[in-house]
């Protein structure tokens, strides 16, 4: 009988034949010549053995090997990034492109910006090679402010309690202004191409 190799697991050393009716078969390593390393398209010539398990493939022939894989070049179709140089889903750098740098509030702002700047100079893809923060002199001084503002009108609670004690209370609560610290988040990478390969 004829048929092709549907699929192999080399490590396992066992496959599958894909008969003429397209039927699945079993066959193990040990039925192939010596010579053959099967690959999945491979033409093959085999027999047929009953077994307690099933039907198996038996002494296998090569007819015709497959011709080779043909491979084309896929690309994300997003922005993708990374720290270390690992993409997702098996992409990987093709070639750098150019030095980009973002400095924003936010973590995220300052990516946004990056990767932006990675779409424009031609790339697909940002390598974040450096990640600095930092906050502002003024955001330090609104913040100090704040404070000051925030004991002041507690002073002035308590002055006011000392001095009508039957209330028992704040005669009103301070809030807290200037206490939040605006953090410029700076990033420094390098725009890449990356690409996969997808067999066709």
């Amino acid at each position: 009988m004829k048929g092709v190799i549907q699929k192999f697991f080399p490590e396992k050393g066992f496959g599958f034949i894909r008969m003429e009716n397209n039927d699945s078969l079993f066959f193990h390593r040990s039925a192939l010549q010596p010579d053959h390393n099967p690959v999945v398209n491979d033409q093959v010539e085999f027999q047929i053995k009953a077994t307690h398990r099933g039907d198996q493939a038996e002494h296998i022939k090569l007819i015709q090997a497959a011709e080779p894989a043909q491979y084309i070049e896929e690309y994300p179709n997003k922005v993708l990034y990374s720290h270390d140089g690992c993409f997702p889903a098996g992409f990987s750098v093709a070639r750098e492109v150019a030095t980009v740098r973002a400095s924003e509030y936010g973590y995220a702002n300052a990516r946004n910006v990056l990767l932006a700047q990675a779409s424009r100079a031609g790339g697909n893809g940002v390598v974040i090679r450096q990640e600095t923060q930092s906050t502002s002199k003024s955001s330090i001084a609104l913040a100090v402010l704040g404070f000051v503002i925030f004991f002041l009108a507690l002073l002035v609670n308590l002055i006011g309690m000392l001095t009508r004690p039957t209330m028992g209370k704040f005669l009103y609560m301070p809030k807290l202004y200037g206490s939040k610290l605006r953090t410029r988040t700076t990033l420094v990478g390098v725009a890449v191409v990356v690409s996969r390969q997808r067999r066709q």
